[in-house]
């Protein structure tokens, strides 16, 4: 891509809500074509920065940003009373173009004479996704976007965002430490406290990420054994479970291993952490749940 002007630059941004301060010294920018995470634990500062970004919050600090943004927060308040067809006629009026993330497949989009006050979860924020991601924004701003969509939204979902970040606009995602997020983009920045704690490519941030592989116990998986197996840094019983804590870059040879033992995919879980001082959060939906917390 040719253009790689900045699409985003926050300098010295502080964020207060009395005496708590939600952001503290925030400085980054972000490029044309960028696709980045904003990860961290609750009360990090993700969604406080998000909307800063967006225009909606005040702040003292420099945020420079372009006209064209497009922002779902954590919780889209669409009006109950209007169908799913008045919504995205609104959004393609405030656009004024259909834009690359309009082409959704089949069965993403609910009904389109339903009305909102009769949409499932998944079906309100897949629509609040169609109408967001309509356009040609240059600056798209998403907090948990992927929460209560099923892998066949997901993936329509990042295709989406490829078209968006193809034709030049840059994206932040908040999300806690989500591994479908951190997959899919190209940078990490990490959030704790409302400082900013880590700034590094989506590879370096993953590989250092502290993993959990959660194994059924079985005959032959005593803590002991699975210790002794390549990638696994120790082993504990938690319940009808066996924990196995290791890290991102060493859990491909460890869950090759547990297959080698006979290990169905089935008998496994996986959970992964922020191995960055202060940024450590549990990754949702893929801890068992006997494991509590």
């Amino acid at each position: 891509m040719a253009d790689l002007a900045p699409r985003a630059r926050v300098v010295d941004l502080h964020k207060a809500y009395g005496q708590h301060r939600a952001l503290e010294g925030v400085n980054f920018e972000v490029r044309a074509g960028g696709l980045v995470g904003v990860v961290g634990p609750n009360a990090a500062g993700k969604s406080t920065l998000l909307a800063c970004l967006a225009g909606t919050a005040t702040y003292t600090g420099v945020v420079e940003r372009p006209v064209r943004i497009a922002f779902l927060p954590q919780r889209a308040q669409l009006p109950a009373a209007a169908t799913a067809g008045e919504v995205l006629d609104l959004f393609v009026a405030l656009h004024g173009t259909q834009g690359p993330g309009s082409a959704w497949p089949e069965g993403f989009l609910p009904p389109l004479e339903r009305r909102m006050g009769q949409l499932s979860g998944g079906q309100r924020q897949r629509l609040a996704l169609a109408a967001v991601l309509g356009g040609e924004p240059d600056l798209i701003l998403l907090d948990e976007p992927t929460a209560n969509l099923d892998p066949g939204s997901r993936e329509a979902f990042w295709a989406a965002i490829a078209a968006h970040c193809a034709r030049g606009a840059a994206v932040l995602i908040a999300s806690p430490v989500a591994l479908d997020v951190l997959a899919s983009v190209d940078r990490v920045l990490a959030l704790d406290a409302g400082r900013l704690v880590g700034d590094q490519p989506a590879a370096a941030y993953l590989a250092g990420l502290e993993m959990s592989v959660w194994v059924l116990a079985a005959p032959g998986r005593t803590p002991s054994e699975l210790a002794a197996l390549p990638g696994a840094v120790r082993a504990t019983p938690r319940g009808e479970w066996v924990v196995i804590e290791s890290t991102e870059a060493a859990s491909v040879g460890l869950l090759e291993a547990l297959r080698g033992m006979g290990v169905r995919s089935e008998e496994i879980r996986i959970s992964a952490q922020a191995a960055l001082a202060g940024a450590r959060a549990v990754s949702p939906g893929h801890v068992p749940r006997e494991a509590g917390s």
